[in-house]
């Protein structure tokens, strides 16, 4: 008949024959209590849930932001996470090469090497997405900034659902 067989993270569906399926929150398709967090992961992270965290260990996930906003979240990294918020490491994974050697660089790791540093990290920082549904599963402190305006919008509704931290933006930290 035309229609897709499936649709991943539409909020576009109005056809109830259309098969969907909801990988991540979205404040337009939330029809869930705070207690439950619906989102889709490796069933490897499951190895990590009851490791015990590294008080004062950091990770930040940027992906592929480019350098200037890399940077932005460097200089926030160590006023805020290091500096006010006690943390000891902090272990950033993509964007552009840290500004300081006081961030340890992994420009790319694989699932388990990610899953296992997050499951030792006290806290979590990046932007929403898939990292960050998988931080909050592992119930770590978890911090949010908004790269851009969608990610923005998505930062602050997920902050406001699980009382969370929302930081800002780059350039405005």
């Amino acid at each position: 008949s035309g229609r897709p067989l499936l649709s991943i993270d539409n909020n576009n569906i109005s056809d109830p024959e259309i098969k969907h399926v909801k990988f991540l929150l979205h404040p337009e398709f939330l029809n869930q209590k705070n207690s439950e967090l619906s989102f889709y992961s490796s069933p490897i992270i499951e190895l990590q849930k009851s490791k015990t965290s590294k008080p004062g260990q950091w990770l930040v996930y940027l992906g592929s932001l480019e350098k200037s906003i890399s940077d932005d979240v460097d200089a926030m990294l160590l006023e805020h996470v290091k500096n006010k918020w006690g943390a000891m490491t902090l272990i950033r994974v993509g964007g552009a090469k840290p500004i300081t050697k006081e961030i340890l660089d992994y420009p790319r790791l694989t699932k388990y090497e990610y899953y296992e540093i997050l499951g030792e990290s006290e806290g979590f920082l990046s932007y929403f997405g898939q990292s960050i549904m998988e931080a909050l599963y592992l119930r770590k402190r978890t911090v949010l900034f908004g790269m851009s305006e969608i990610h923005k919008k998505l930062g602050q509704f997920l902050a406001s659902e699980y009382n969370l931290v929302y930081i800002g933006e780059p350039g405005r930290f």
